[in-house]
């Protein structure tokens, strides 16, 4: 099988990554290291279930 036709077939996790979709946030793009860590960023998010998390308050808007 010739390298292109494999990376025709290789299915990455980014499409429903919680990151992605804009379901959390981070200071900094995960992407670049989560890809360097075979996906280690996305298992996380995926796996570790939230206790007790509030959601966070945009900086950006203000209150008058």
């Amino acid at each position: 099988m010739g390298l292109k036709k494999l990376m025709l077939n290789l299915k990455f996790p980014c499409s429903k990554c919680p990151y992605m979709l804009g379901q959390v946030a981070f200071v900094a793009n995960p992407c670049f290291e989560c890809k360097k860590n075979n996906y280690a960023t996305y298992y996380r998010l995926v796996n570790e279930q939230p206790n007790g998390v509030k959601a966070v308050k945009n900086e950006n808007s203000f209150e008058q």
